[in-house]
């Protein structure tokens, strides 16, 4: 090859890779600007197409937070039934994606269990959950959305659900922002007080002492 034949090769072959790496950064960089935005415009841009999972992880965790956050809120409930459908689609095919490249990824089933759960698939919401759980079984911030996806339904749900709720129960009151939010729960959902009794059998005396610690704070005395 003549010489100037290689360095015309070895521009092409640069150019080439600065315009992969231009595209890259920019899906890169599209998560972390919209998740400033507000839910309406996030929403949007996740139907649209115009944001999604890129290789990192902080930006899949982005993209499925606001699928698990964003559908269950009142935004999301406001939306046009066809609008819902197509974001929950959207979400569905990505998070089957990342889970097919990374089967440990915690998020992603989380986020396959809770559109099952929506779609009144039962055993597949069982069986995501479980998967989701077993990627991340201590991780608090994961726990705490397992619990809100099981607690509605606990008495209806399969044996090994309702081990998995407990025990991410007994996660969550090992800390102290975990065991305020699992005393708001006691509180304000009767129908999970039974379960959450059941879980502080597995709880050391410090995190059962915690735990009557938050509920004082709320105005409940005595035992609960």
């Amino acid at each position: 090859m003549r010489p100037w034949a290689a360095i015309t090769a070895l521009v092409l072959f640069s150019a080439c890779l600065m315009i992969v790496a231009a595209v890259e950064f920019g899906r890169e960089l599209t998560p972390a600007l919209i998740a400033s935005t507000p839910p309406t415009a996030r929403f949007a841009a996740m139907v649209g197409g115009d944001t999604g999972p890129a290789h990192s992880y902080s930006s899949k965790e982005q993209f499925f937070r606001d699928c698990l956050d964003i559908s269950r809120s009142i935004v999301g409930q406001a939306q046009p039934t066809s609008r819902r459908e197509a974001f929950d689609a959207r979400c569905g095919r990505a998070a089957t994606e990342s889970v097919g490249a990374m089967p440990l990824y915690a998020r992603g089933w989380l986020v396959l269990a809770a559109l099952a759960k929506a779609a009144g698939n039962e055993a597949g919401f069982a069986d995501d959950l479980i998967r989701a759980f077993r990627a991340a079984p201590h991780a608090h911030y994961l726990a705490q959305t397992r619990v809100a996806l099981v607690g509605a339904d606990y008495g209806q749900s399969r044996e090994d659900v309702q081990a998995l709720y407990r025990s991410d129960i007994v996660t969550l009151l090992s800390g102290m922002a975990g065991r305020d939010l699992v005393a708001a729960r006691f509180i304000d959902f009767p129908n999970e007080r039974p379960a959450i009794r059941a879980a502080l059998d597995g709880a050391t005396a410090n995190e059962q002492a915690g735990f009557l610690a938050a509920l004082k704070a709320r105005g409940v005395e005595g035992s609960p």
